[in-house]
């Protein structure tokens, strides 16, 4: 069994694929696991992020002095080793740090060519397929690179709790039960403020809502309205993952009215649970949903990725103006839900079917648990190289 040895910090739902007894590999993960930055890290992100360390090109790049391992496996960052590895891509601009001019700059593009064309680097795995048909262009890659590029969704495992026969009891339901998550800061720019204005308009005692977030991250006015509100629930984000499965199939439909999301991997997890989803249609989100068969997609009124996926420099170089100003209400994004849920709440039937529709195309084909472990098994398996 090839040994791979995780060098990098990674977000949480990695650790799903590291643990999994599928793969003919050996993960070691050494590793911090993150979701959400502490105020500490915050800091320091705005000072990467600087414009002075876009003009000198500086991005991190994770050092290893480790020979004992097969291959090494990296997610968002270079490697300086002497071993070969794969990094594990969000978005191309998280490789510099987000900061698009440094993409850009003269020294920032050295550093791109002199890492992409190491020869230690074997594949970088996008998380979708928008992050893989914009790689080149971000980040100015050339006819014929050293590395295999291709997309390899996140590992979500089969919602536990999901059985058919459950779904239609739930579904007959007489209170519908929407759920919004977002972590942090983001509670603002992943549509917040609109989910909590939907839910003042509907205003029904069999519509409910329920919000997982982080306390801290809502100022007092917001809060206080949440906490006044008869058909809205608040839950800490510190669940297990085993409860957050639980709540997720107890839900009708995932509201996700974001403008600023990479890949949406709330959406992926409801989908397992088999709730429909009403979303945005930004970035790698349409390959999830698809509108009209597992859920709705509308326009945000901002855009975070442009219409060819790529970073829009209006929105994306003022976010304290836009994606995360409380004062930008996006009352389109409202009616939109408003109609949407009343739609699925009327026709039950329509509901089912794309109750079923989310949960097959979110455990058949690319998204499915076996074709991401052999795709997984591919990337570090010495007879496929």
């Amino acid at each position: 069994m090839e040994k791979v040895r995780v060098v990098s910090n990674v977000r949480g739902f990695l650790t799903t694929l590291f643990n999994d007894d599928r793969l003919f590999v050996n993960f070691i993960q050494k590793s911090k696991v993150y979701e959400i930055n502490n105020r500490k890290k915050e800091l320091l992100s705005k000072l990467i992020r600087s414009k002075l360390f876009d003009i000198l090109g500086i991005s991190q790049v994770i050092k290893n002095k480790e020979t004992n391992y097969d291959y090494l496996f990296s997610f968002n960052r270079f490697v300086d080793s002497k071993l070969p590895y794969a990094l594990y891509l969000e978005n191309p601009t998280a490789l510099y740090h987000y900061s698009i001019g440094r993409g850009e700059s003269f020294l920032g593009r050295r550093f791109l060519k002199k890492h992409l064309e190491n020869k230690r680097l074997l594949e970088i795995c996008c998380m979708s397929k928008a992050c893989e048909t914009t790689f080149t262009k971000l980040c100015n890659v050339g006819d014929a690179p050293n590395f295999k590029l291709e997309t390899i969704y996140p590992l979500v495992l089969k919602n536990s709790f999901f059985k058919e026969e459950l779904l239609r009891e739930k579904i007959e339901q007489k209170k519908l039960k929407l759920i919004y998550i977002a972590q942090g800061k983001r509670f603002i720019s992943k549509g917040g403020l609109e989910v909590i204005k939907l839910m003042e308009k509907i205003n029904n005692r069999y519509v409910s809502l329920t919000i997982i977030s982080n306390k801290r991250s809502i100022n007092k006015e917001i809060w206080e309205t949440i906490e006044k509100s008869s058909n809205i629930n608040f839950i800490e984000f510190n669940l297990t993952y085993d409860k957050l499965e639980r709540v997720y199939f107890d839900h009708h439909i995932l509201l996700h009215p974001t403008s600023d999301d990479s890949f949406g991997l709330t959406i992926l997890e409801a989908m397992k649970a088999g709730l429909p989803v009403i979303s945005t249609n930004l970035y790698a989100i349409p390959e999830m949903v698809v509108d009209g068969y597992n859920g709705y997609l509308t326009t945000p009124k901002y855009y975070f990725f442009d219409e060819d996926n790529l970073p829009n420099k209006k929105v994306w170089n003022n976010r304290e103006e836009t994606i995360y100003s409380e004062k930008n209400i996006d009352n389109n994004i409202i009616n939109f839900m408003n109609e949407k849920i009343a739609k699925l709440d009327s026709n039950r039937g329509l509901l089912m079917q794309m109750s079923l529709n989310s949960y097959k195309k979110a455990t058949v084909g690319e998204f499915s648990e076996e074709w991401i472990i052999r795709q997984w098994n591919n990337v570090f398996l010495k007879e496929n190289k």
